[in-house]
């Protein structure tokens, strides 16, 4: 077994041998995606800023989106490798060809007209910092075929108090699921006082019965959801088991909902993954079918809820990804790829499969089906298969 690894990026000289290898296969592999290439260039335009690597061998790169070596606000991919493997990326980029980086203020003559924009004559308690970044004026999402992002998730900026009501909330669809990161950029003044937090909006109507999910190997999460009126309707710290966050709440009322994404501890900060599911017209689906999921979408964010049936909805014309076992799959496993391999439906026409999930196993058997070739893995946390 793999000892746990972390690395902070500075320059190419000081990264290590697993690192810079897993960097050139992520770059490789963008470079190879048509949709990337066309708004930047891998080698230039992703800085790597973070790499990871469990005790089971899986890596992950989080890379920075930059223009002329200024960080791109909010844009930003995170790469997986299993093994010698890279998956489809997460995350997402802008479109900022045309803009200018060039800075025509000083950090201390942005502050001084901040101050001044904001009526603020006081002293501060700590002295204010100002970063160069770029603001992008369009985002560029990716929803189907190669390098498909299954969420674009962005962290939030201004300041306020309760409620998340100040906090700049990002509108999501339902359901969605998907990765995002935690960081000192993103809004300090949520519910919880010297956290910071992401805040996302989704529209609800009463009755309706969602599950909120949130998990992280690099922090304790948090979660919050927030009425239309800013009240805090749930809050939850650990029911989703190892740290992580679940909240399961009925709407009492329609309109816009918020989530606030945030630690339980201060000031921490990383990667997490964020689902939200149950907003269709009724409990569980619309039109007596399952949930919409994209051909991205699997079962993490169910992980430890052993039991628990949910009927899932695939998309027309999908994109099969790779999974891994035979009858019972890692639940990192695309779910509609997996539903073609067990036979259930196409990749052509889609359809509406019932996910049962299950604990973990020591070993998964990969094999040939329906014209999708699964892999074989070793241990994995948590497992699904289709009820029938």
């Amino acid at each position: 077994m793999e000892q746990a690894r972390q690395f902070q990026a500075q320059a190419r000289r000081e990264r290590p041998e697993w690192v810079e290898r897993a960097y050139q296969k992520s770059l490789a592999h963008l470079r190879r995606q048509t949709e990337i290439r066309e708004k930047l260039e891998p080698e230039t335009d992703l800085r790597l800023v973070e790499a990871q690597q469990d005790d089971l061998g899986i890596t992950q790169l989080r890379l920075e989106q930059t223009r002329n070596e200024v960080e791109v606000f909010g844009g930003q991919l995170l790469s997986y490798l299993r093994g010698e493997e890279v998956q489809e990326p997460m995350g997402r980029i802008f479109e900022i060809a045309g803009i200018d980086a060039t800075p025509y203020l000083t950090a201390e003559q942005a502050i001084e007209m901040a101050k001044g924009v904001l009526g603020y004559a006081q002293q501060f308690a700590e002295l204010p910092t100002a970063k160069l970044v770029v603001l992008p004026h369009q985002i560029v999402n990716h929803e189907s075929g190669p390098g498909a992002y299954s969420l674009s998730l962005a962290g939030c900026s201004g300041s306020g108090g309760g409620g998340g009501g100040s906090c700049q909330a990002q509108t999501i669809s339902c359901p969605v699921s998907g990765s995002a990161n935690l960081s000192s950029s993103d809004c300090s003044q949520g519910n919880r006082p010297n956290r910071f937090s992401d805040v996302y909006q989704f529209s609800g109507s009463a009755g309706q019965t969602v599950t909120i999910n949130m998990a992280s190997s690099a922090f304790d999460t948090y979660l919050y959801l927030i009425s239309p009126s800013g009240s805090v309707a749930a809050e939850d710290d650990d029911s989703g088991g190892e740290g992580n966050s679940r909240i399961r709440f009925t709407l009492p009322s329609s309109g816009n909902w918020k989530i606030e994404a945030t630690s339980y501890r201060e000031r921490q900060t990383g990667t997490y993954t964020l689902a939200l599911e149950g907003c269709g017209s009724g409990e569980g689906g619309t039109g007596g079918g399952g949930t919409p999921i994209t051909w991205d979408t699997n079962a993490t964010s169910a992980r430890g809820r052993n039991g628990e049936r949910v009927a899932l909805t695939c998309p027309a014309n999908g994109s099969p990804g790779s999974i891994w076992g035979t009858d019972v799959y890692t639940d990192d496993s695309p779910i509609c790829t997996a539903a073609v391999h067990a036979g259930l439906i196409t990749a052509r026409s889609g359809g509406t499969v019932t996910l049962e999930i299950r604990p973990g196993q020591s070993s998964y058997t990969g094999s040939l089906r329906n014209g999708v070739n699964s892999q074989s893995w070793g241990s994995w946390h948590g497992s699904y298969v289709f009820v029938r």
